[in-house]
């Protein structure tokens, strides 16, 4: 796979309550998926938006590059 990730996403709520034993990759609860109008990442613990990300220009939406089809 050609892209790497840089940077991850977190929630801020979770990371300051980030018990000392966990990661915060062990502790998030994401749900990620397709708006009308982008891609929004959800915290599912605490039930808020991390972020979104808005498609610009786009009529159709990109296709998983590890999915066939």
């Amino acid at each position: 796979m050609k892209e790497k990730i840089h940077m991850y996403i977190n929630c801020k709520k979770c990371l300051d309550e980030l018990p000392e034993n966990e990661s915060p990759e062990s502790y998030k609860r994401l749900d990620v998926g397709h708006t009308d109008k982008g891609i929004a990442i959800i915290c599912i613990r605490h039930n808020c938006l991390v972020t979104h990300f808005e498609y610009v220009g786009k009529k159709n939406m990109p296709k998983c590059s590890c999915c066939k089809g």
